[in-house]
């Protein structure tokens, strides 16, 4: 039995448990890796050969593998790959299913329950999987290729279903019903942000017919922040802090970047704003640059920069695409020198065996999104 001096040594123990205790529980909250290492992790391209192919390149075994899914896509043929590979998932969620093209939802609609079943089936399937994942939520929310930014290219505004404060009302929404618990005090927490209850139900009736029970499961998920580092238009209401939902609400912030628009100083600038959070580089290529110098400043940053705990590579989906690592192969050869470093961890703890029944790989023709609810116009 330990024994303290007196009540000042029982305090002085209860403080310094109360000090080791909480660094392993913001690591599990967040799924870093250990102390004074990082996660490097790749694209995916939908197939697994892809990424054997992006493995041998760099002389590496990313550990983190990035899918980018329109919201109500579920990622089961993912989650096989990511069993495939050895590697933790992470997934993308946007609202549209090509790179300017409407959006399935507005964040008016998924804030006031629109989608509903989308993050209920996620949450369901992670937790009976016990999959952790990252969950890169409306990254790119300041750039008006996304459906869900509030403003056009022209700056013009998009209207009060894609303002910011819906976005930030839908990332709070989908961050409860991730969470999990009683279903009941879910509603409680929905309620006192001014939302509808669970699937919009006034009767518990409809959460029978959905297989809604009364505790909703807890997933193993972080959700991660990831703005422009400049508003794209960029204007005063179209910056990182109008999309910013509160800290509780997010697990990482981060930024994406590339050789073609190397903006060194916004990234910083994301860093210093948004302390106590682990820092994710949730996209970078060499970008029409075959530049070894952006390979070398990208991990000297993450070096000097303690909270970044992982940097994702985009590789495109094409073979052909201009973000391909063969492309570039003095940036190759100085990436597979970085990735050398004893502090990346190639590997993630909780590895899964794949299902036999399916390969992974994802069929030619993309499925259409599933498992949004209709919604009304707007």
């Amino acid at each position: 039995m330990l024994r303290g001096s007196g009540r000042g040594g029982t305090a002085a123990l209860a403080m310094l448990l109360v000090a080791l205790a909480l660094p392993a529980l913001a690591s599990a909250e967040a799924y870093t890796p250990p102390p004074k290492h990082s996660y490097f992790g790749v694209s995916d391209t939908g197939v697994v050969n892809s990424f054997k192919k992006f493995r041998g390149d760099v002389k590496s075994h990313p550990a983190v593998l990035q899918t980018f899914h329109t919201w109500g896509f579920h990622p089961w043929r993912a989650m096989n790959r990511w069993a495939r590979t050895n590697t933790r998932g992470m997934i993308s969620v946007g609202t549209s299913e090509c790179y300017a093209c409407p959006g399935v939802l507005s964040p008016k609609q998924i804030a006031n329950g629109y989608g509903d079943e989308y993050p209920l089936t996620l949450a369901r399937r992670f937790h009976a999987e016990d999959e952790t994942v990252y969950i890169r939520l409306f990254p790119e929310m300041n750039g008006h290729w996304n459906d869900y930014s509030a403003y056009n290219q022209d700056g013009s505004f998009r209207g009060e279903a894609r303002s910011t404060h819906w976005f930030r009302q839908a990332w709070r929404r989908f961050s409860i019903i991730m969470d999990g618990g009683r279903r009941g005090k879910v509603n409680e927490r929905l309620a006192r942000l001014d939302l509808p209850p669970v699937l919009r139900a006034e009767r518990a009736r409809r959460y029978r017919r959905q297989g809604i029970g009364g505790h909703l499961p807890k997933a193993q998920v972080a959700l991660m922040w990831v703005p422009q580092s400049t508003g794209s238009p960029n204007n005063s209401g179209n910056q990182p802090s109008d999309y910013w939902p509160g800290g509780k609400w997010v697990d990482w912030v981060g930024v994406d970047i590339y050789a073609r628009y190397p903006n060194f100083a916004g990234m910083e600038r994301i860093y210093r704003s948004y302390k106590g959070k682990p820092f994710v580089i949730g996209e970078w290529s060499p970008w029409d640059y075959d530049s070894p110098g952006f390979v070398h400043q990208l991990f000297g940053f993450a070096k000097h920069h303690g909270r970044v705990r992982m940097t994702v590579y985009y590789q495109g989906f094409a073979a052909s695409d201009p973000h391909r690592i063969w492309h570039y192969p003095r940036a190759q050869t100085a990436l597979r020198r970085e990735l050398n470093h004893n502090g990346i961890k190639q590997y993630a703890p909780g590895s899964k065996r794949p299902k036999p029944e399916d390969p992974g790989d994802e069929p030619a023709t993309p499925q259409p999104p599933s498992g949004a609810t209709t919604p009304p116009a707007g």
